[in-house]
């Protein structure tokens, strides 16, 4: 295909957030926003809902930064250069790449490579769970829980401007969609950051206690590894699951026309053909 029909299904960079803050811009089934039109384009998005939550990705950075496997590195680093060329468009980086490596035409849409960016910070995931059940024998590195604390920080510092100075939101949206009505989109967006981040921030918070905790030996922190772990498991579940619609049991059970009418018993070949126009397809 063209590289113009090529780059077309590309992941906007802002969509990204929505792999820890699930539907932030609307849901495309249900009530499709201002901003799933902006961001997408004039199709639908290629994926339906890309959250992923952020205790998977939490553990993905416990098995980055105390993983003993020297392969972390290299998953780390694949998974973020896999991340960057599903933005495709919206970057330099997917066209510079496109043209260096013509293999990279075999993907067809920049958005497919979501999946095995996934697949990568899954294997990093597996690492820090593995890591964190065995933990106790090694002291943490200060900078695996001090980045949750500090983007907690961050994130509770954006939540405060999001309520203290909404019109700084509404500049932003400005610049993003292009367009005199950004109201309502607006409005929807301060609500949703409203709403989310301060799960966010408490996770974050949350993660990094936990760390510490792991760090000082307490008896609980791994302990609590099992619960931690379902509660990801469900929360994905519970999120994702209404973004994948049922079929209804009627389309199994339809049956086309054609196998309805009886075959004709003259067979195939020029005695089977058809004995009217009417038969023709």
């Amino acid at each position: 295909m063209p590289y113009a029909e090529t780059v077309y299904w590309s992941v906007h960079p802002l969509a990204l957030a929505e792999i820890v803050l699930p539907r932030l811009f609307g849901s495309i089934l249900d009530s499709p926003t201002l901003w799933t039109y902006v961001l997408v384009g004039r199709n639908q998005q290629y994926y339906v809902c890309i959250f992923v939550g952020f205790l998977p990705i939490f553990f993905a950075w416990l098995g980055w930064s105390e993983g003993r496997n020297r392969r972390r590195h290299f998953f780390a680093a694949a998974a973020v250069l896999l991340l960057l060329l599903a933005c495709g468009r919206h970057t330099p980086l997917f066209a510079e790449a496109y043209l260096l490596f013509p293999p990279l035409a075999l993907v067809r849409f920049p958005a497919k490579l979501l999946v095995p960016a996934t697949l990568l910070a899954a294997i990093l995931c597996g690492w820090g769970v593995d890591g964190a059940r065995r933990s106790g024998t090694v002291s943490l590195r200060r900078r695996t829980w001090a980045l949750p604390a500090v983007l907690g920080i961050a994130t509770f510092l954006i939540w405060g401007a999001v309520w203290v100075e909404p019109n700084w939101t509404a500049h932003l949206a400005a610049d993003v969609l292009r367009t005199s009505d950004v109201k309502v989109a607006t409005t929807y967006a301060i609500s949703m950051l409203q709403l989310q981040l301060p799960g966010l921030a408490a996770f974050l918070f949350g993660g990094a206690l936990w760390l510490i905790a792991v760090n000082l030996g307490r008896r609980w922190a791994p302990a609590a590894l099992p619960a931690i772990v379902a509660f990801a498991l469900v929360h994905a579940v519970w999120v994702n699951y209404p973004e994948n619609p049922t079929v209804p049991e009627s389309f199994y059970n339809r049956r086309p026309p054609i196998i309805a009418r009886p075959p004709d018993p003259s067979g195939p070949g020029g005695a089977g053909r058809c004995k009217d126009s009417s038969d023709r397809v």
